[in-house]
C-alpha cells in the first residue's frame, strides 16, 4: 500500500501518519506547514504543484486532510476558505481520476443546518449555515460529479493534543476563569483525531483487499454518545483536574440568547452506514479525551 497523505501536519493527519507508521506502510506527507522533517511543502492551491506530487507517483491512495476549519477566519477570509475547502478538492478530485487513484476526502457535519433533532444519515439533503459548511458541501458535490473511485468522510469536531481545537480552547480560558459558560443547546459528536485516523485506516485496509464490491460516496463518523459543548468542556475540565491546577470551579450553561456560535445546533451524525457497509464501529469520545489529557500532561 502506498498513501498520499494531504495536510498531514493537521489532527488527523499527524495521527494518520503515526498510524500508518505503526503498520510500515508506506506514505508522502505534504502540507504547506512542514514543521516535521517527514513532512514536505505543499500549496494544495497551486494547481501544478498539486499536479507533480499526484501524477508522479505510484501511489494508490490520496487522503485529503488539508482544510481551514477555523470558523471565525473563514468567515473572514471567504476566498481563502473557497480556494481550499472547495476549488482544491475539486482538482485533487480530478487529478485522482486521471491517474486512477482512490480519493478519500475528509469533509464536516456543518454542511447541516441543525433543524433536525435526531442524527443526520448520508440521505439528509446538506443546507450549511456557516461558511465552513459551505465550502466544504461545495466540495462534496464537486467531487461527486467528478465521479471516480471517492470515498468523502463527513466527521465531528476533531479534538486532539495538537492545534487550536475546542479541547485547547477550553483548557486556555480554564487559565483564568473561575466559571466558564458554554452552550447546552448545541449537540454534537465529538472525534478523537486517532479515531477518525483508525477509521480511515481500516477502510484503506478493506479497499486495498480489492473487495468484490466497493462502495463509493458518502460515509459519516463521530465518537458514540451524542453532547453539548457544556457537557464536552465540563468532561474536559474534571479531566484536567488531576494534572493540573486549573482556577475552573464551575462550568455553566451560557445564556441561549447571548450564545452567538456558528456551530449548527444539532451536528448529531448516523454512522450506520459506514458500520454496514465496513464493519467499523464508533468509539467513545471520552476515551479519546482521556488519551488526550494522558499526551497533553505526561508528555
Amino acid at each position: 500500500m502506498n498513501v498520499i497523505i494531504l495536510g498531514a501536519h493537521g489532527q488527523v493527519g499527524r495521527a494518520l501518519m503515526k498510524q500508518l507508521n505503526a503498520r510500515s506502510i508506506f506514505f508522502q506527507a505534504y502540507d504547506i506547514n512542514p514543521e516535521l522533517p517527514v513532512i514536505h511543502k505543499l500549496d494544495i492551491t497551486d494547481v501544478y504543484a498539486l499536479e507533480r506530487v499526484i501524477t508522479d507517483t505510484d501511489a494508490l491512495y490520496v487522503i485529503n486532510c488539508a482544510s481551514i476549519n477555523d470558523m471565525e477566519y473563514v468567515e473572514s477570509h471567504a476566498k481563502e476558505a473557497i480556494d481550499v475547502n472547495t476549488l482544491a478538492c475539486e482538482n485533487i478530485a480530478k487529478l485522482c481520476v486521471r491517474t486512477d487513484k482512490v480519493l478519500i476526502q475528509l469533509s464536516t457535519d456543518q454542511v447541516f443546518d441543525g433543524e433536525k433533532e435526531s442524527a443526520y444519515t448520508e440521505l439528509d439533503q446538506p443546507n450549511p449555515l456557516n461558511h465552513i459548511g459551505v465550502t466544504k458541501y461545495k466540495a462534496e458535490q464537486k467531487i461527486m460529479q467528478v465521479g471516480g473511485n471517492a470515498i468523502i468522510l463527513r466527521t465531528g469536531l476533531i479534538f486532539s493534543e495538537h492545534g487550536n481545537n475546542l479541547l485547547s480552547n477550553v483548557l486556555e480560558v480554564a487559565k483564568d476563569n473561575k466559571i466558564l459558560y458554554f452552550s447546552d443547546c448545541h449537540y454534537f459528536n465529538p472525534t478523537h483525531n486517532e479515531d477518525c485516523a483508525r477509521v480511515i485506516v481500516a477502510v484503506l485496509d478493506q479497499l486495498d483487499c480489492q473487495a468484490d464490491i466497493v462502495l463509493w460516496g458518502i460515509y459519516h463518523y463521530g465518537g458514540s454518545d451524542q453532547t453539548t459543548f457544556l457537557e464536552f468542556s465540563k468532561a474536559i475540565i474534571n479531566g484536567s483536574k488531576k494534572y493540573d491546577s486549573i482556577i475552573t470551579e464551575q462550568v455553566q450553561a451560557s445564556d441561549p440568547d447571548l450564545a452567538k456560535l456558528t456551530h449548527t445546533k444539532h451536528a448529531n451524525l448516523n454512522c450506520t452506514k459506514l458500520l454496514h457497509n465496513f464493519g467499523i464501529k464508533q468509539l467513545p469520545w471520552r476515551r479519546g479525551l482521556q488519551r488526550t489529557l494522558n499526551a497533553i500532561y505526561e508528555s
